[in-house]
């Protein structure tokens, strides 16, 4: 995050969370060039953070939230695993600190950018009312934003070249046994390849890229897919200050490896303890020791997702009521083969692809429903403004020859002056009282009118207003208000 203010370049777009974002909509609103920030506005920006980082967090709030009752949850998971015609991972875990989370999702994010793209806009589509949560905006904002997308790409190529092949290092086949004491010279191999990259980013960075030398391992890339979209975007003029950006990134990972490996500096203490003093000393190299059934569950579902949810539940009580041991002493031969008979059966009857396959296109069903409902809406909408427009506003002087006229006449009226001509002191109809109280405001509007207080001061020729111009376009709103009540209806059901 320094790099940008230190190059003097515009830096990722502001990701405010929602107490913050008018404060901060203001506060960039170009009208407003030149003008003093008020202290509200000092306060928003000061609490408004921004990159890949924050983007990856705000992602991972919204497919993978730890609370299941927030957030897409299983929608999301549905519409990905379709998107991959196969089961799929879920979304990093954002929200707790595990190592490099945030790496791992901009990899996610990156390897099916144009995906992550479409699925917020169906997220905006499928709503009752067509939109985005101010979360949800972030997240869109950060998809389409170079700066943002850079540092993504500057986590990705770091995750690439150093993070993946050093855990495959510590924590891969064969690793079991192994001391964190006698991982001193493969930290001093992780900070000569950070200083290699520092002084030729080229290393790294391009189509052209030996992968035997870029990964710190000699091995090829984890994700290929997320190395492929940084190219791509390359190509097309985008990611242009992802050289300063990795260089500074890798200046910055190269500080906190020499201060996190100060105990393994040659010359120190366990730099000169001898094979047999670093045995006694022995300690694991990670402290990977998962605790409780989700613990359980994450790891199973890492490193074999295709797993069903009944099949883990059946694994799970397997292990933790010690079935084994009843079935060796209780059941038979030919019991075994029923179970195993039974549970081919359970699992090739589909009925988990089915349950995702019904929940995926009532989704996609979704979507459809409310773009074509909202596409009605808004003709309804227009055809009612353009009632509006064309209904004649009544004048001071017109006032006592209508004094008996209806509650909607009135509210039809006062919707004239509101939504064509921009009175915006009329209150909503559901809060302008009762008929005295919609008379005294229709007064009050046609005053504002004629004054030229409002947006407009043509007032449109006086002449007769018969009951069927009234009525017509009063009946088209009362009409337009009906089908909201049972779309509602049909939402509750």
């Amino acid at each position: 995050m320094a790099f940008w203010e230190r190059e003097y370049l515009p830096g990722p777009i502001l990701l405010a969370n929602k107490s913050n974002a008018e404060a901060i909509r203001n506060l960039i609103d170009l009208t407003q060039k030149g003008k003093p920030m008020s202290d509200a506005e000092k306060v928003a920006l000061a609490n408004t953070t921004r990159g890949g980082v924050k983007a990856m967090a705000i992602a991972g709030t919204i497919v993978n939230n730890k609370d299941d009752k927030k957030g897409h949850g299983d929608s999301y998971q549905i519409y990905r695993d379709y998107a991959v015609h196969g089961p799929t991972s879920r979304f990093p875990d954002t929200s707790a600190i595990r190592i490099n989370s945030h790496g791992d999702a901009a990899g996610e994010t990156l390897s099916h950018l144009d995906w992550y793209r479409a699925y917020i806009n169906d997220v905006h589509d499928r709503k009752r009312k067509p939109g985005l949560t101010n979360i949800e905006r972030n997240l869109k904002k950060a998809l389409n934003d170079d700066p943002t997308l850079t540092e993504l790409a500057t986590m990705v190529l770091y995750t690439e070249a150093v993070t993946y092949p050093y855990i495959r290092a510590i924590r891969g086949p064969g690793t079991e046994q192994l001391n964190v004491l006698d991982l001193g010279l493969l930290h001093e191999k992780v900070k000569r390849h950070c200083r290699a990259i520092i002084d030729g980013c080229e290393l790294i960075i391009g189509p052209e890229v030996v992968v035997g030398t870029a990964v710190l391992n000699g091995k090829d890339w984890k994700n290929p897919l997320a190395i492929d979209t940084i190219n791509r975007l390359r190509c097309e003029g985008g990611l242009s200050h992802l050289e300063k950006s990795v260089v500074a990134f890798f200046e910055g990972a190269l500080e906190t490896w020499i201060r996190f490996t100060e105990e393994f500096a040659p010359g120190g203490v366990i730099d000169k303890a001898n094979a047999e003093e670093r045995q006694k000393a022995w300690m694991p190299s990670t402290n990977d020791t998962n605790e409780g059934a989700l613990g359980a569950y994450r790891v199973h579902i890492r490193n074999k997702p295709s797993t069903t949810l009944h099949q883990y539940n059946s694994y799970a009580v397997w292990e933790r009521n010690g079935v084994e041991d009843f079935t060796d002493t209780m059941l038979n031969e030919e019991d075994d083969v029923y179970i195993i008979k039974r549970a081919r059966e359970i699992d090739e009857s589909g009925m988990e692809k089915k349950r995702k396959e019904e929940i995926r296109q009532h989704e996609v069903q979704i979507v459809e429903d409310r773009r074509a409902a909202n596409a009605a809406k808004m003709k309804k909408n227009e055809e009612m403004m353009a009632g509006l427009k064309d209904l004649v506003l009544l004048t001071s002087q017109m006032l006592s020859q209508f004094k008996k006229m209806t509650i909607k006449d009135i509210d039809l009226q006062l919707d004239a002056f509101t939504k064509v001509h921009g009175d915006k002191t009329i209150p909503l109809k559901s809060n302008r009282g009762r008929k005295d109280d919609k008379w005294k405001l229709l007064q009050a509007a046609i005053s504002r009118f004629e004054s030229g207080e409002t947006s407009s001061n043509t007032i449109a020729e006086p002449k007769e207003i018969s009951e069927s111009t009234t009525r017509t376009w009063e009946d088209n709103e009362a009409e337009l208000e009906e089908e909201m009540e049972f779309d509602q209806g049909q939402h509750d059901i």
